[in-house]
């Protein structure tokens, strides 16, 4: 049995001359960049329903941002809101633009976040490990007892087309996460399903206007960083990076925070291979049996 799939468009690098929010200097670098689900069950669905809200329905129109970059200030706007980083005053503001409010936070305070995040995680380990819920009583219905896995894939399907402008390549990344109720009988439909996430990337060699922007975030990152031990930092992050933070979240399907655990690794060396600079990404999620 298939499952309707649904389609997400992310258009991302679109290279721009627009001013830098309201200074009078030009950006130095800048693009747009626009989300939207296109197509599948739920929008079909949803569309199709008269009397769900028009608000709920404009959930499918297009997210544009606009990234711009002038000197030691990098701007993101969107219709909701602005973030401004500032490297020379070491500040975030961010404004929402719906509102007319806006918030500033200096880099010591997210400094001071960052070394707290580990605590914070701990505690939110805890917390799951004692929201364990209980075993069944005795004489109940077994529980389903469920085995995931996971095949990763990156393929080069060797074709290239003009997409924003410039000529950009197919490179093509693939999840299939099989999930079998092993307490289910086969057979008549099968007792594994899979589910399908497909991500097309159209990449294209990195412009320069993108390099002065990944720069910037360089000399962020060096600034937000300042005083922090780097190296206890991530060994204390390590439950979060590889996924084991997750175990209390499985712990009634032993062996899922382990799947989850590989699966991201798969992912991670997947996504590494993909080379040149994503003009476009269309992800399709989908299943079947």
């Amino acid at each position: 049995m298939k499952t309707p799939s649904t389609t997400i468009l992310r258009g991302l690098p679109i290279l721009s001359g627009l001013l830098f929010a309201a200074a009078p200097a030009s950006a130095d670098a800048s693009y747009q960049e626009s989300v939207q689900i296109t197509g599948g069950s739920l929008v079909d669905t949803i569309r199709s329903v008269p009397f769900i809200p028009h608000s709920m329905k404009k959930m499918f129109d297009p997210v544009n941002s606009l990234t711009m970059l002038h000197g030691n200030q990098l701007a993101s706007v969107s219709k909701l809101s602005t973030q401004i980083i500032d490297l020379d005053q070491e500040t975030i503001t961010r404004i929402d633009n719906e509102k007319k409010t806006y918030t500033v936070v200096t880099f010591a305070q997210m400094r001071q976040a960052v070394k707290e995040a580990p605590k914070q995680l701990e505690a939110a380990r805890a917390k799951a490990e004692q929201a364990r819920p209980a075993p069944p009583p005795a004489g109940a219905a077994p529980a389903a007892n469920l085995q995931v896995t996971f095949d990763v894939s990156l393929t080069d399907p060797n074709v290239s087309k003009v997409v924003n402008g410039v000529m950009a390549k197919e490179q093509i990344l693939t999840l299939k996460a099989h999930v079998t109720d092993l307490s289910a009988p086969a057979g008549q439909g099968g007792n594994t399903m899979t589910y399908n996430y497909v991500m097309e990337v159209w990449s294209a060699p990195e412009p320069p206007e993108l390099k002065e922007i990944a720069a910037f975030y360089q000399r962020y990152g060096a600034k937000m960083m300042q005083g922090v031990d780097a190296a206890a930092l991530m060994k204390a992050m390590k439950p979060a990076l590889d996924g084991s933070a997750l175990a209390p979240l499985f712990a009634t399907q032993p062996g899922m925070g382990a799947a989850m655990q590989e699966m991201a690794k798969k992912m991670a060396v997947e996504q590494q291979k993909i080379t040149g600079t994503p003009i476009l990404e269309v992800t399709r999620l989908g299943g079947d049996t």
